[in-house]
C-alpha cells in the first residue's frame, strides 16, 4: 500500500504537467521531493520542478532546486546534468551572472561535462550578451583548452550524431577535415575568451596557431581580432600589418 501511495504521489505531479497546469505540477513535486526524499524518482522529480521554475520564470527557485539536486544526488544523470541545465536556461533568459555561477559550481564540483556542453560554454561564456564578465571567460578558456585535448584523439561519435560518424569512419580525409572545422572554431573561441579574460598573450597564442593556416574560415575576423590584441599588447606595428 505504501509502495502504491508513493507512485500515485509521483504521478500525480506528472498528471498535472501533462495537464499544462504548472502551478499545481510544482505542488505537487515538491510535495513528492519532500515526502520522498530518498525515493529513486526523486532525482528526476527535482530535475523536472527545476526545469518548471525556469519556464515559470522563477530563476531563484529553480536554482535552489537544481542545486541541491546536483548536491545530493551527484551520481545520477540528473544529478550530473542539473548544473549545466541551470547554467544554460539562466544564459537563455539572460541571467549571465547565474549562468556563469551554474558552471563555476560544476567545475568545482569536478562534474564531467560531455563534449556538447563544453562546446556551448567555449562559445558563449565569455560573450554573455556582450556583457563580457571575466569569470564567464575563464570558464570558456577552461571548456576550450578541454576540448582542444580532447581533439588529439577524438572519438567522433561523441562530437557529431551517430549517423554522421558511421557515415565518414573510415575516411581518414574526412574525418581530418572535421576535425579542423572543430579545432577551427575553438581556438577562435579560446582567443576571443583569453582576450576577456585579460590574457592576452594567451589569447594571443591560440590566434597565432589558428592563423597560422591561411585558408581558415576565420583568416579575416582573426586578422582582424589579432590586431586588437597587439593593440592591446601595445605592438602597433605588428597591428597595424594585420589591419
Amino acid at each position: 500500500v505504501l509502495t502504491a501511495i508513493e507512485g500515485a504521489s509521483n504521478l500525480l505531479g506528472w498528471a498535472y504537467d501533462g495537464a499544462e497546469d504548472k502551478e499545481k505540477a510544482c505542488q505537487a513535486y515538491a510535495a513528492f521531493i519532500k515526502n520522498y526524499s530518498k525515493s529513486k524518482q526523486t532525482p528526476k522529480t527535482m530535475f523536472r520542478l527545476g526545469t518548471l521554475y525556469i519556464e515559470m520564470s522563477k530563476p531563484d527557485l529553480a536554482a535552489q532546486v537544481l542545486d541541491k539536486l546536483a548536491a545530493e544526488f551527484p551520481d545520477t544523470e540528473e544529478g550530473k546534468l542539473a548544473l549545466s541545465s541551470l547554467g544554460r536556461s539562466m544564459y537563455d533568459i539572460g541571467k549571465y551572472d547565474k549562468s556563469v555561477e551554474a558552471f563555476t559550481k560544476a567545475y568545482a564540483q569536478k562534474i564531467e561535462l560531455p563534449i556538447p556542453v563544453l562546446r556551448w560554454v567555449a562559445d558563449k561564456l565569455y560573450d554573455s550578451g556582450g556583457t563580457h564578465p571575466k569569470e564567464g571567460a575563464l570558464l570558456s578558456v577552461k571548456a576550450a583548452q578541454q576540448l582542444l585535448e580532447l581533439l588529439k584523439k577524438p572519438v567522433l561519435s561523441d562530437w557529431v550524431s551517430k549517423d554522421k560518424a558511421r557515415e565518414i569512419a573510415g575516411n581518414a580525409k574526412e574525418e581530418t577535415k572535421l576535425v579542423k572545422t572543430f579545432k577551427d572554431k575553438i581556438l577562435f573561441d579560446a582567443a576571443n575568451a583569453s582576450f576577456w579574460a585579460g590574457d592576452f598573450e594567451g589569447s594571443l597564442k591560440f590566434m597565432d596557431e589558428l592563423l597560422a593556416d591561411d585558408n581558415t574560415p576565420y583568416y579575416f575576423d582573426g586578422r582582424f581580432f589579432r590586431a586588437q590584441v597587439y593593440r592591446a599588447l601595445k605592438k602597433y606595428k605588428e597591428a597595424t600589418k594585420d589591419y
